[in-house]
């Protein structure tokens, strides 16, 4: 599998995790800055 095919498939892999996920306990994900220490206990 070239590099950019491959590229693209694991973007394709994360939207879909991105997706799935429950956004209660994952709010962070939709800020442009990580979790805090207390969001990730």
């Amino acid at each position: 599998m070239e590099q950019p095919e491959l590229d693209r498939d694991l973007e394709k892999i994360g939207k879909i995790i991105e997706k799935m996920t429950d956004p209660d306990p994952s709010a962070w994900l939709g800020r442009k800055t990580g979790p805090t220490k207390q969001e990730l206990c």
